[in-house]
């Protein structure tokens, strides 16, 4: 039921997502390969700020811990969970 349609729209996605850049370019030209690309170094910059700011912070507040201790203590199971499809696994 659900899960099958939703499993045809996560297929079909990526040709939704080609379709709209497609029309993007038709429309804007290739100068919005230059705003793509500022947009997505600002995005990388904040994300980063983030992960080492905000998520550290909270980690300190919270655990107790600081965020090298918390990744050496990460490292395996996230490497499970980044190397396998299923969550099963680990």
């Amino acid at each position: 039921g659900i899960m099958r349609i939703l499993v045809v729209l996560i297929y079909f996605t990526p040709l939704g997502v080609l379709c709209l850049t497609a029309q993007s370019f038709a429309y804007f030209g290739l100068d919005m390969v230059g705003v793509l690309l500022k947009y997505m170094l600002v995005m990388i910059f904040v994300l980063v700020l983030h992960v080492l700011i905000t998520s550290a912070v909270l980690l300190r507040i919270m655990s107790g811990l600081s965020v090298k201790t918390f990744f050496k203590k990460m490292t395996t199971p996230m490497l499970v969970a980044f190397s396998t499809t299923s969550s099963n696994v680990a």
